[in-house]
């Protein structure tokens, strides 16, 4: 996610569409929900034929920035999220969210 719109969705605390998403860098891809279960099964068909060695090591390259950043600020970001969502004013928002009208 581009932090335009990181900060677009976080501090608007904008709702987003799947297409919106997948704008973003948040999601691969957004597909109407009839179309969904046609997706997953040709998207999984396409991961089966690839070999596991393969599929495992292009999974460790790819993850590697983010798994050294969880691992050098991974104690640091638990901590604040343990603190922020602990605080009466998320619990607030949290309550407000879940109680709305749909």
């Amino acid at each position: 996610m581009n932090p335009r719109a990181a900060a677009l969705t976080t501090l608007g605390g904008e709702v987003f569409t799947g297409a919106e998403a997948a704008a973003y860098g948040l999601v691969t891809k957004a597909v109407p929900a009839d179309d969904l279960d046609t997706e997953v099964a040709a998207l999984c068909a396409s991961l089966a034929t690839g070999a596991a060695q393969g599929l495992r090591e292009s999974k460790r390259i790819l993850n590697r920035d983010l798994v050294a950043r969880i691992d050098a600020l991974g104690e640091e970001m638990a901590e604040t999220s343990t603190r922020l969502f602990a605080s009466d004013e998320a619990r607030e928002a949290m309550t407000a969210f879940l109680s709305r009208k749909k």
